[in-house]
């Protein structure tokens, strides 16, 4: 069931569709020859009945869909128990097409976990009324086509960046949750189907720094936040993101010029 649906013309070419959709049926997508959607909340599951095929996509998920020979639109819904929201874009022809030779483009359908949810949520929250809200979901609109095309265009120029790139992005999430005791890089490189000297170069690449020096200062950061803003003991911080306090004030101190005491202190 579709709970609310929306079309703005973003331009002579591009058109946004808004769909909040409800799990009980389903609702045909736009008979367009090729359209990109944003799963901004929920669980999806499209279907094309002239091919049998079915795909689930889940929030945060990134499509670009083609229209069957036959001209065949897509139908999507809702899982189960679930309220979904879509951003889905429209263009004229040859305006959304998958990277050619992408493993993960199937009949008329390429998926990936990294599109842009962030940009899809603001559309969908949009703050204002009356013509600025017009102007502001244009703009939004746009905006989010256009990095689209700017990330699809990048995809078919450099595939062996992107999966560089791709490989780092899923270590410095790996980092980011593990700041504590991270893993080595020689395990990390195992794990990731690489070398050890490979992931540091294309770490150091991406980040501007080493895997050692990065996690040096997201501890940091993370300490500087945990004294600042929740008032922990220097010796809770310094423990929390993995070092002896000793160890820890001294790095503390040469990054930021005082000690972790202190800024303790000035936050009571």
């Amino acid at each position: 069931m579709v709970l609310r649906s929306r079309e703005i013309d973003l331009d002579d070419r591009y058109r946004m569709h808004l769909y909040e959709l409800l799990d009980a049926g389903s609702h045909p997508l736009p008979r367009i020859g090729g359209m990109a959607m944003q799963v901004v909340s929920g669980t999806v599951v499209l279907s094309s009945a002239v091919a049998g095929r079915t795909c689930v996509a889940r929030e945060g998920d990134f499509l670009l869909l083609s229209a069957d020979d036959q001209g065949e639109p897509w139908q999507v819904a809702a899982a189960r128990g679930e309220t979904v929201r879509l951003v889905v874009l429209t263009a004229g022809p040859g305006g959304f097409s998958a990277p050619r030779g992408d493993d993960t483009r199937r009949d008329g359908l390429y998926l990936t976990s990294h599109g842009f949810p962030s940009l899809g949520a603001q559309i969908w929250a949009s703050p204002t009324e009356g013509e600025a809200h017009q102007l502001y979901m244009r703009a939004k609109g746009l905006e989010l086509t256009a990095m689209i095309l700017a990330s699809l265009h990048q995809k078919a120029t450099q595939p062996a960046l992107r999966s560089a790139s791709q490989r780092v992005q899923d270590v410095t999430r790996l980092l980011d949750e593990a700041l504590a005791s991270p893993p080595p890089v020689q395990t990390l490189a195992r794990q990731f189907g690489t070398t050890a000297a490979r992931l540091t170069g294309d770490f150091k690449a991406v980040h501007g720094m080493t895997i050692h020096r990065y996690i040096q200062e997201r501890r940091l950061n993370e300490a500087f936040r945990l004294l600042s803003q929740d008032g922990v003991h220097a010796a809770v911080a310094a423990y929390r993101v993995g070092y002896s306090p000793a160890h820890f004030s001294t790095l503390f101190r040469q990054r930021y010029g005082i000690c972790p005491r202190d800024l303790t202190a000035r936050g009571r």
